[in-house]
């Protein structure tokens, strides 16, 4: 008989069961209370807690929740690696929901905070996710009475399709609910996962000696013959049974039966012999087996060979420990929490894992049940906790996949993270990381992308003042290119004076207030070098683009303005004037350092006045036609000749374009609140910008200065000038004079860049202001945005399509999408704001800008009595300079006092509030007179003479013989060759013979006499006699 093998499958399979699948025995109702920490809190606190308030995937990202899924399995496998346990929490308090992440080291050290949050935002792009340490779960877990377990681990796959799980369900299903819940997992030691894995490797072989044994049978025969003196035959045959029976034994998978066996064997050999030669031989064998398996232990294996491959995944990304538990104020929250979880938790599958399940109780003061360890299951030593891969656990505990309150899902475009050009120029500010800043990685603005225009814009408050007040400090501290800013409104600018960089060395003028900083332009004023056909188009443009002139009325305006510099004695086909040449005929600019080259130009006053005279008398209009032609532009001429304005626009000061770019220099223009008037002034100031480059084109010029940028200019919500409007024409009949004056605008500003001068747009609402601007602006600093037509208007320009331009949405204050010349995609960068800032006072800007708005060629008050006393006040000055050159020196004194009463009665009449010095008077009568000398019947083509202005004011302030000889012996000069005596008289001679005609006076020597001295202050008898004996003589020759 052969050797028997016993075996025990009963101990076999009890074992397995209880270190396979311990789960099955959790049928205590206390068991919450028996298997969990009475005191888990210290253990809870322990936690760094990470705010989770969103996620950023690209925008090109179809499947989000299979990206948080695969990021959230790539921190298991970080945390795996570096020992540390993982928390997941949503919380629910007071309405307040929130979602964090933490993160706790077996080996705490004092360097885990960083090293967590480098972790975290290295593997979960988007906003900065940094730790709270005033927050802790069981401060979360405060206040709740009912919590639970659940236990289970997912399905990962179904029909070769992954499976989803979804905590935003679990999250809507608590809408209203104070919860906690929590989702702890801690990773098993490699030298755990090597005994777990061994003693499974154990289990497995023991389930497979008793899983299958086999019954046989084998029959066998052999004959043989023999002839050779010996013959003999042999016959054997045997039998063999091997049987399991016995009694059944009660396991937790039913009756399992005991084994035996049993063996019987037979022989019997015959032989006779016989001496012959001959031998025959037969051999015959039959053999039958059956196999028997032992189901339980089959099944058992099965989960022990899963297991094994878990295990052998957890080598490689993590196998953790796993507590599913949560906190709630009531108990129909428990009951939802885990329903909903346990839901999502269970999906159909073919392999015997862990089943969901959960347990609920009163917490009993605990924050949260936290399992603790209750058998020597090495395997599975908490049976209330989940021991899963690192797939599983991302599957189960990876954020919510979609938007929940406290928790969003944001789609972020793919930019790009590197500058385009070397690191030179202006640092902008930190390229970002889906809004992270990314150390040592700069953006950087050259001086030729200044120099090739910005488009700087964004909403209020999103951070372009501050992009912009880091240009210029940049600009200021390398010290070598000015800037220029137009501010239409706010006076923020002015707080750069805060900055130790600028140190009072910033000018600020404020348009449109004269009792702080104000400052003179005159627009006609053609600086050196220009062409008065090429500024007179640019003014034709100013007035159309500023003002909503129709009709015939910019025809009128531009004739109108050809007028007026004729008038005032320019040559408009030569270019000249007879003040700016010499004794030889040319140019001689030397006359521009003069004072009395301002009164060469013609003002607004002049503008309005003649515009007034060629409707009235020059055109054909009649009727109600004319006076709502001539309304419509006389009182738009008005408005910018008088206050604040006036003083601005209405004035033959001009400060000086050169001062005004070779210093740092603010304009504000809040004081300005009409629209029209800040667009008026912003292309005034282009337009001299302009020119003033133009003459000093280095293509033309070799010697006018370096190449490259030379000043930098702002404009604020440059709309208001640029208009996005039509620059065609709306119809055959109709032209567009508005459209065609912006686009000469632009223009102006795309010429700038090859003159040095640089220009930064700056605008709230991209859709308002023209796209040429957009297209000739080299780099792009696009703030927030928020209007659909906002974004998909420099989507384009950003090199991105509109879905992407959504993202301009979502950028934070100080963030801008930035794209420059040599970008594939733009860069998002977090622009720095390292500007100080506080409030500067209007009486600083006034003490500080007193050395350069205290000196001007009139005071402001002079020009309100001209603009008072207007055409009254002209006669009396003409009277006023008859007298002063043809009276005798003795009577100059009562001659002054006489005009200054009067001018002081007129001025009574007329009810006028301001006060007046005594300096007002005479500045009045000198301003009066060199625009008698400057045009009309009073203007030779003679160059002013030097100081001319000074005489007159000299002799109006002390009236003397001296002063008298020396204003004479200018004006011989002035008027040569006829001495200024035989002028004046000749003056007189003809504004009386002109009144007479005009008037149909009488002829008598009285009357005539009469009409004489009317043109002089004081009685001049000599002076009378003399002139009325050549206008008798003259009228005879007529009646003749």
């Amino acid at each position: 008989m052969s050797e028997v093998i016993q075996v025990d499958p009963e101990r076999t399979i009890r074992d397995s069961v209880e270190s396979l699948a311990p789960w099955w025995n959790l049928n205590d109702k206390n068991i919450l209370q028996t298997q969990t920490e009475n005191n888990p809190r210290s253990y809870l606190d322990s936690y760094y807690l990470f705010p989770w308030n969103e996620i950023s995937v690209n925008s090109d990202c179809d499947d989000v929740p299979g990206f948080i899924n695969e990021r959230f399995h790539n921190l298991l496998a970080a945390a795996s690696h570096s020992g540390l346990s993982v928390v997941l929490l949503l919380s629910s308090k007071n309405g307040r929901n929130e979602v964090f992440l933490g993160l706790k080291n077996q080996s705490p050290t004092e360097n885990d905070r960083i090293h967590f949050e480098s972790i975290v935002n290295g593997i979960f792009p988007g906003k900065k996710i940094t730790s709270r340490e005033s927050i802790c779960i069981s401060a979360l877990a405060e206040g709740y009475e009912h919590g639970g377990v659940v236990t289970g681990a997912p399905v990962l796959k179904k029909d070769d399709e992954k499976q989803r799980f979804n905590l935003s369900s679990v999250a809507r299903s608590l809408y209203g609910q104070d919860y906690l819940l929590a989702i702890l997992s801690r990773p098993i030691s490699e030298t755990d996962k090597k005994n777990s894995f061994g003693e499974l490797i154990q289990i497995r072989d023991r389930l497979h000696a008793v899983a299958k044994q086999t019954v046989g049978k084998e029959t066998g025969s052999v004959k043989s013959d023999s002839e050779n003196s010996t013959k003999g035959s042999s016959e054997t045959s045997g039998h063999s049974v091997g049987v399991t029976f016995g009694a059944g034994v009660p396991t937790p998978f039913g009756f399992i039966g005991a084994g035996g066996s049993y063996n019987h064997n037979e022989s019997k050999t015959t032989t006779e012999s016989t001496s012959k030669g001959t031998t025959h031989s037969e051999q015959e064998s039959k053999s039958l087996s059956m196999e028997r398996q032992n189901g339980y232990a089959l099944e058992l294996e099965k989960i022990a060979e899963q297991y094994i491959k878990r295990v052998i995944q957890g080598f490689g990304s993590g196998y953790w420990e796993t507590t599913i538990t949560f906190a709630t104020k009531h108990k129909m929250a428990s009951d939802i929490l885990a329903g909903a979880f346990a839901g999502e938790l269970s999906k159909p599958g073919d392999k015997l894992l862990p089943p969901p399940r959960f347990f609920l109780d009163n917490l009993g003061g605990r924050a949260l049940f936290i399992p603790k360890a209750n058998s020597s299951n090495s395997i599975f030593p908490k049976s209330l906790s989940s021991y899963i891969t690192s797939e599983e656990l991302s599957l189960i505990s990876s954020p919510p996949t979609e938007s929940v309150p406290g928790y969003e899902i944001q789609k972020i475009p793919s930019l790009s993270l590197t500058d385009s050009a070397s690191r030179v120029g202006i640092k902008l500010g930190s390229i970002t990381d889906h809004g992270n800043p990314i150390p040592n990685n700069d953006l950087f603005i050259s001086e030729a992308d200044l120099n090739k225009h910005l488009f700087i814009c964004g909403l209020t408050g999103s951070g372009k003042t501050s992009t912009v007040k880091h240009i210029l400090k940049s600009l200021a501290q390398a010290g070598d290119t000015p800037f220029l800013v137009l501010e239409s409104a706010k006076r923020d600018y002015r707080q750069l004076l805060a900055d130790d960089v600028f140190n009072d060395k910033l000018s600020i003028f404020t348009i449109g207030d004269a009792g702080v900083s104000p400052i003179r332009f005159n627009p006609f004023y053609i600086q050196k070098g220009v062409h008065p056909l090429v500024h007179i188009d640019y003014l034709k443009a100013l007035f159309n683009a500023s003002f909503s002139l129709y009709g015939p009325m910019p025809s009128i305006v531009e004739k109108c303005l050809h007028l007026i510099y004729i008038k005032k004695g320019w040559d408009l086909t030569l270019g000249t004037h007879p003040n700016f040449l010499n004794r030889a005929g040319n140019f001689d600019e030397n006359q521009y350092s003069l004072i009395e080259h301002y009164y060469c130009f013609p003002t607004l006053t002049d503008l309005k006045d003649e515009v007034d005279f060629y409707i009235q008398n020059k055109l054909n209009y009649q009727g109600e036609l004319r006076d709502n032609i001539r309304t419509a532009i006389v009182v738009r001429l008005e408005s910018l000749c008088v206050g604040a304005k006036g003083l601005m626009f209405n004035t033959h000061d001009f400060f000086s374009i050169s001062d005004l770019l070779s210093k740092n220099t603010i304009l504000e223009m809040e004081s300005l609140a009409d629209d029209d008037d800040k667009a008026f002034f912003v292309g005034l100031v282009l337009v001299l910008i302009s020119e003033y480059r133009q003459k000093e084109n280095p293509a033309v010029n070799p010697g006018m200065g370096k190449r490259g940028l030379r000043h930098f200019m702002v404009i604020e919500e440059a709309h208001r000038l640029l208009k996005n409007v039509n620059t065609e024409r709306t119809s055959e009949m109709m032209g567009n004079p508005k459209g065609k004056a912006v686009e000469v605008f632009c223009n102006i500003l795309a010429e700038m860049r090859s003159l040095g001068q640089g220009v930064a747009v700056v605008e709230q609402i991209p859709s308002k202001i023209s796209a040429d601007v957009i297209k000739n602006s080299n780099t792009k600093i696009v703030h927030r945005l928020v209007s659909k037509d906002d974004q998909s208007l420099l989507a384009a320009s950003l090199s991105i399509d509109d879905m992407d331009a959504l993202y301009l949405n979502r950028l934070t204050t100080g963030h801008a999408l930035c794209h420059k010349e040599g970008m594939g995609r733009p860069v998002e960068c977090k622009v720095l704001n390292d500007v100080a800032s506080h409030a500067v006072s209007d009486s600083r800007i006034k003490r500080l800008m007193s050395s350069l708005t205290g000196h001007s060629t009139h005071d402001y008050r002079t020009y309100e009595i001209a603009s008072s006393l207007n055409d009254d006040g002209k006669e009396l000055v003409v009277r006023l300079f008859n007298s002063l050159v043809t009276q005798r020196p003795d009577e100059l004194k009562d001659l002054i006092v006489k005009a200054k009463s009067e001018v002081l009665r007129q001025l009574t009449l007329m009810d006028v509030s301001f006060r007046i010095n005594e300096d007002c008077f005479s500045d009045y009568f000198v301003l009066q007179i060199m625009l008698l000398l400057s045009r009309g019947i009073y203007c030779r083509k003679n160059p002013f003479p030097n100081n001319l202005k000074k005489l007159l004011l000299d002799i109006l302030n002390n009236p003397s013989e001296k002063q008298q000889i020396e204003l004479i012996y200018s004006l011989n000069n002035l008027w040569k060759p006829a001495p200024a005596h035989e002028f004046i008289e000749n003056v007189v001679e003809n504004l009386s013979l002109k009144y007479i005609r005009d008037k149909g006076a009488q002829s008598g020597l009285s009357e005539i006499e009469s009409v004489i001295s009317s043109f002089l202050l004081v009685q001049n008898q000599k002076l009378v006699t003399k002139v009325s004996l050549k206008i008798q003589c003259q009228m005879e020759v007529i009646r003749v």
